[in-house]
């Protein structure tokens, strides 16, 4: 796992991390960092420090031309400075970032006095079913579909005309990659090409309505659209005035463009067919570019949040590999084959569970647990043999399935695990989190490991149990 920045901060932040991930699970101290990152499902610390050098070099790459750190971010990173490199030379060293390529975010804000002013009509139904009424009821001359798509890697969108029922016209674009390009992006980009389809019309006086079957794309005309992606809502935006102003001269019409919500996936024949055509523009197809509106004839700027996002994921799956590979990982995969995952964070957060019980449950997946086998590891008794049964080796695979002095106590839990039409294994019992109710009660059934005062009738003649120490002891 490669490293940047000084060590001595790294192991810093390791520390305060490593108390996090303690508290969180509830782990013994002397469990596996990297077993702790992964039940608390946080990065590890180099992993996490790259993470926030990346974001923070993005949203440099984002300032605008006129910010004063423009043109250092620019030059810093083709400039071979051989000493005194400052953080910026270090991060671009590091990341190189396209900085001229990058789509820029505005220094200011939207004028208050015109959100919400816009030149369009937003309809947005209160339920899937009030849509698909309005479409039924829609009295619009000029109709157009709009969607985007991610396929394969890639993103496109595409925008459909329809006329009084009749299909006229339908234009495709290919974003690109999905490393630089987001859905969210291509919707927008679908409605920048319905608003060129109705603009490029000669009779721009008949209503229309543009229909998308993603509302944060519609919400996003009413705010400051200061967001990536947002300078496709502008340039839309900029279109939609020039409609508006052909209605106005000479006409007494009040009719103005609406853009619509319409419930995806409803059998509305117009969404369907964009549904479709927008995965033909994720695959590669574009429309001539002479047909496109000219914001879309120069290859798109890259999306600041699709760049965050890709690196992310890169960092997400170098860390799999890494834990998949680890001897940690080998015998958590036993348990648990999706780890890393949040799968041990949401089987623990059963609020029927509590603390003390969960903590328990966190130390079985960490293979860090009071009994014989481990405390015997780590110099705590003086041999391997379990207590209540007197068998050889005390492990966790002996306390839950095999110890003859709990099978009635097991019952349930193996009860439990029939009706899932389950065996009564590891990975059932510890992997499943629909079990871990009844694994909490088998553990507090067994009292094997009671607090000092806390009374067990299965314990009551066990003399030898006293003198094992307790997790809280341990932890």
């Amino acid at each position: 796992m490669s490293k940047i920045g000084p060590t001595k901060a790294l192991d810093n932040i390791a520390t305060i991390q490593r108390a996090g991930t303690l508290a969180i699970t509830g782990g013994l101290r002397t469990s596996a960092t990297d077993a702790l990152n992964v039940h608390a499902h946080l990065l590890p610390t180099a992993l996490m420090v790259r993470k926030w050098c990346h974001r923070a070099l993005t949203r440099l790459a984002m300032l605008p031309k006129k910010h004063p750190l423009y043109k250092i971010i620019k030059h810093r990173g083709t400039g071979k400075i051989k000493k005194h490199r400052g953080p910026i030379h270090q991060l671009t060293r590091w990341f190189k970032p396209d900085v001229i390529n990058t789509e820029k975010i505005p220094t200011t804000a939207r004028n208050p006095s015109k959100i919400g002013k816009i030149p369009v009509r937003i309809s947005i139904a209160n339920s899937r079913e009030e849509s698909i009424e309005q479409m039924e009821n829609a009295k619009e001359d000029l109709q157009v579909f709009s969607d985007g798509s991610a396929l394969e890697g890639k993103v496109g969108a595409t925008a459909i005309l329809i006329h009084k029922g009749r299909h006229i016209e339908t234009l495709h674009y290919h974003l690109g990659s999905d490393k630089e390009h987001t859905v969210h992006e291509a919707e927008l980009v679908g409605i920048l090409l319905g608003m060129h389809l109705l603009n490029s019309r000669k009779g721009k006086k008949a209503s229309a309505m543009i229909s998308i079957d993603n509302q944060a794309t519609i919400k996003a005309f009413e705010s400051e659209l200061r967001n990536p992606g947002h300078h496709l809502a502008r340039e839309a935006l900029c279109i939609a005035n020039s409609i508006r102003k052909a209605k106005a001269k000479g006409s007494k019409s009040k009719d103005t463009l609406t853009i619509q919500w319409t419930a995806g996936h409803e059998g509305i024949e117009g969404n369907e067919l964009a549904d479709k055509e927008a995965k033909v523009a994720a695959k590669g197809h574009t429309t001539d570019t002479k047909q496109l509106p000219k914001y879309l004839q120069k290859p798109i700027l890259i999306n600041p949040s699709a760049v965050k996002k890709a690196y992310k994921e890169s960092l997400t799956k170098e860390w799999q590999e890494e834990w998949r590979t680890s001897k940690c990982g080998t015998a958590t995969l036993v348990i648990d084959d999706t780890t890393p995952s949040t799968k041990f964070l949401k089987s623990i957060s059963n609020p029927k569970l509590s603390r003390t019980a969960a903590s328990a449950i966190a130390q079985l997946w960490l293979t860090h647990f009071p009994l014989n086998g481990y405390l015997k590891r780590i110099g705590k008794v003086d041999n391997t043999r379990c207590p209540v049964c007197g068998e050889d080796k005390e492990d966790i695979k002996h306390y839950l399935l095999r110890c003859q002095a709990y099978a009635h106590k097991r019952w349930p839990l193996i009860q439990h695990a029939a009706k899932k039409r389950k065996p009564l294994t590891l990975q059932t019992a510890l992997g499943d989190p629909q079990l871990m109710l009844p694994l909490a009660a088998y553990i507090h059934a067994t009292g094997r490991f009671m607090r000092s005062g806390e009374h067990s009738m299965s314990q009551t003649s066990n003399t030898a149990q006293s003198e094992v120490p307790t997790a809280e002891d341990e932890g």
